[in-house]
């Protein structure tokens, strides 16, 4: 890679790598809630195409948040010149109007749709009203930014960075980095589903026998631990990121506890921390 590339150029690449992970998470998802309806002896129903519609809403809601960490810290590590900000936005958009298109084909296209014949033109207008919902929450995020971006900028504090390394079920497993918490994004609407994922996560190791008692009883403090913070009116992004990393580097690998773990990755990644 050029030492002078542009920001733009940086970031089309973040965001086509992004992409591509996300849709191969997507398709092994996706494929997990047909062998489930499968196994219920409900692949071809109504049922079936609703999850997959919810599916493709929690993909756009968490593509939303992986490209806009993406803007902002490339815009972070760059030094972009004027005009790129709104080259930028457009990007933006664009990634997520073709990851909203490529997601109703896709159910078009899925067994259960093809087992049902031609679907009325009404099973599908939820789902493109909420798809652009989602795409217009993302656009006023970018006016923001966008308006942020003018402001003087103030000099940076304390942004350090920490390598974290918790105790798992496979001997000691790296985490990973965990940067500044202030891209963290906690609110109304992501607070609840992080509080939804915990709980599953929690219920998921109280029942599993998949793990050793003393894993199972480490991570369960770190449950507790995610809990209180998230209670808090002003959570420690900081404090409450370890607890999440924490979790995930002890479930990850555990079969018994994937769809805990899908739960909890798909939450994070809507306030900011995406798992590999």
């Amino acid at each position: 890679m050029s030492d002078d590339i542009s920001a733009l150029a940086h970031l089309h690449e973040r965001l086509d790598a992004a992409s591509a992970d996300r849709d191969i998470e997507v398709a092994q998802e996706a494929n997990l809630i047909l062998r489930k309806a499968a196994a219920a002896g409900r692949l071809a129903s109504g049922n079936t195409i609703a999850d997959l519609k919810r599916h493709a809403l929690e993909d756009l809601r968490i593509r939303s948040e992986l490209v806009y960490r993406a803007l902002l810290e490339t815009w972070a590590s760059f030094d972009p010149v004027a005009g790129e900000a709104a080259e930028a936005e457009r990007m933006l958009l664009e990634k997520l109007s073709v990851a909203a298109e490529a997601r109703e084909r896709a159910i078009r296209a899925s067994g259960p749709s093809m087992s049902l014949g031609s679907l009325p033109d009404t099973v599908w207008h939820d789902l493109r009203v909420q798809s652009t919902n989602t795409k217009h929450r993302l656009a006023l995020r970018l006016r923001e930014w966008r308006q942020q971006m003018r402001q003087p900028k103030a000099e940076p504090v304390g942004n350090q960075t920490t390598t974290v390394t918790f105790s798992g079920n496979n001997n000691t497993i790296v985490a990973g980095l965990i940067n500044s918490s202030a891209n963290i994004q906690l609110d109304n609407a992501t607070r609840p589903r992080l509080a939804e994922a915990l709980a599953e996560v929690k219920v998921a190791l109280q029942t599993s026998v998949a793990l050793p008692q003393q894993d199972r009883t480490d991570t369960l403090e770190l449950v507790e631990d995610a809990e209180a913070e998230l209670s808090r009116p002003q959570p420690n992004k900081k404090r409450l990121a370890s607890s999440l990393k924490g979790i995930a580097a002890t479930i990850q690998t555990v079969g018994a506890l994937g769809d805990a773990y899908g739960a909890l990755k798909s939450a994070m990644a809507l306030i900011g921390i995406p798992l590999p």
